[in-house]
């Protein structure tokens, strides 16, 4: 799995739909982090994992 940060989660989602990435899951905030943590998942062409973050501290 590769882990990218972005600042603005959704701009990042919507870009990643519009080119057509395979969504593994929507932006959604992770409970037990204690930052707030949201993330979404997708999968590249060659099918790995890549999670794109973001979190405030």
């Amino acid at each position: 799995m590769l882990g990218i940060y972005t600042e603005d989660i959704q701009k990042a989602f919507e870009k990643a739909k519009s080119l057509g990435a395979t969504i593994l899951y929507e932006p959604d905030d992770v409970q037990d982090s204690p930052y707030k943590y949201v993330c979404f998942g997708m999968l590249d062409l060659d099918g790995n994992v890549i999670e794109v973050a973001n979190y405030e501290r």
